[in-house]
């Protein structure tokens, strides 16, 4: 994974976030994806299906994928045989909307 210092981390993320894909990974992919190999094979479907940035969460409870279009995430949404949801980020205006 990466690990860096609050100034390191603002710059990181300053600009788009799923430019830095490869290096926004779970150590512990491994370890678990050798004793429950389904999971490495939803994160590669996943990533075949279009999305910019597949991971496993924490210590495997959630394979969390991210698309820069709607459309290849609903068509993986589709497809995906494993309980799935689809979410987008909302804006800070869009978020305010919900704050009471």
């Amino acid at each position: 994974g990466v690990v860096l210092g609050s100034g390191a981390a603002r710059a990181f993320v300053s600009g788009d976030l799923l430019d830095h894909a490869e290096q926004l990974t779970n150590d512990l992919e491994g370890v678990v994806f050798d004793s429950f190999p389904n999971l490495r094979m939803l994160r590669d479907q996943m990533s075949a299906d279009g999305a910019a940035w597949t991971v496993m969460s924490g210590s495997g409870s959630t394979i969390v994928s991210a698309y820069r279009q709607e459309s290849k995430r609903d068509a993986a949404l589709a497809g995906c045989e494993a309980p799935a949801i689809a979410s987008r980020t909302i804006s800070r205006a869009e978020s305010l909307r919900f704050d009471s």
